[in-house]
This record gives C-alpha cells, sequence and structure tokens, in this order.
C-alpha cells in the first residue's frame, strides 16, 4: 500500500497541472480558476450536509444497538472526499464528486468494510501474530490476573468486580 500512496502523491499532482494547463489554455485562466473555487465551495458545503446526514444515521444505528461498521467508513470517506474538493484541481474534483453520490459511495464503503474483515479475521485467527524472536506475544508479557484460552488470544479478567489487582511501586 506504501508504494501505491507515493506513487499517487508523484503522478495526482502532474495529472492535474496537466490537466489545469490544458483547459486554461481552452477556456482562460480567470475562467479555469473560478470554476476551480465553485467546485471547492459547492463540494464542501455537499460534503458539511452529508456528513451531517451520516452523523444521524450512525447515531440512530447505535441507539438501536447496532454496530454502525458501514456509516463509519461513509464518514472516513466523506473527510477523504473533503479533502479531494478542496484540493485545487479537476481530476481530484470528479473523484471528489462521485464519492458525494450516495450509492457509489455506499458500495465503496461496503467494499472497503468487507476487506477491512477480512484483515481482521486473518489476524485474529493467528495469520499476522505469530510467535518470534521475541518469544510467544511477540515481545509482550501477559498480564498478571489474565488467563490465556486456547486457539486465539482472548483475555478475561479474574477479578470479581470493578477492583483490578496489581502492584504499585513509586520510583522517585
Amino acid at each position: 500500500m506504501f508504494p501505491a500512496l507515493v506513487l499517487a502523491f508523484i503522478f495526482i499532482p502532474i495529472i492535474e497541472i496537466a490537466v489545469i494547463i490544458q483547459v486554461g489554455s481552452f477556456l482562460g485562466a480567470l475562467t479555469t480558476i473560478a470554476i476551480m473555487v465553485i467546485t471547492a465551495i459547492i463540494g464542501a458545503a455537499l460534503v458539511r450536509e452529508q456528513g451531517l446526514r451520516t452523523l444521524f444515521n450512525l447515531q440512530s444505528r447505535m441507539a438501536q444497538g447496532e454496530l454502525p461498521g458501514t456509516q463509519l467508513v461513509e464518514g472516513v470517506l466523506l473527510a477523504v472526499t473533503g479533502v479531494l474538493l478542496v484540493t485545487p484541481g479537476f481530476v481530484t474534483d470528479i473523484a471528489g464528486f462521485l464519492i458525494l453520490v450516495p450509492a457509489l459511495r455506499q458500495a465503496l464503503a461496503n467494499r472497503l468494510l468487507t476487506r477491512m474483515q477480512g484483515q481482521v479475521s486473518a489476524s485474529v485467527h493467528g495469520f499476522a501474530r505469530q510467535p518470534n524472536d521475541f518469544g510467544q506475544n511477540g515481545g509482550f508479557e501477559q498480564p498478571r490476573g489474565f488467563e490465556q484460552n486456547s486457539g486465539f488470544q482472548q483475555q478475561t479478567p479474574k477479578s470479581n468486580g470493578d477492583t483490578f489487582e496489581g502492584e504499585y511501586q513509586r520510583k522517585d
């Protein structure tokens, strides 16, 4: 993923500059700048409106006791969209306005959520945490008062209430 981000940070500005030059030579410099400012203002207003709508959907899902995974991912996508729309350029504006389409954003959010769940599932089943040179838990010791179940790493406290037992040592 890191190489893809590096390539994006290199090639997207180059593409944006080329498109701005082409549009500027066709429409003129002032018209091109005006279009970019207007798309930034309209985009910011749309992101704000849809962000608030997503926030209300998230709160209602949580009030019903449901996990709002899709709404959380949509909120992140809207934040990215806000950055895309405020960034000067036509390619980023097109990408931002496409993400503002609710059906496309929801499909993208569902796809990202499915991908993230697959990665979390792989790490829970031990594919991401393998024993290494630092010991069984990758250099992290199991806290006292917790037991380790067979299978994957579930931790259940052995306390009988809200009190956690432990040792305290003051070092001045």
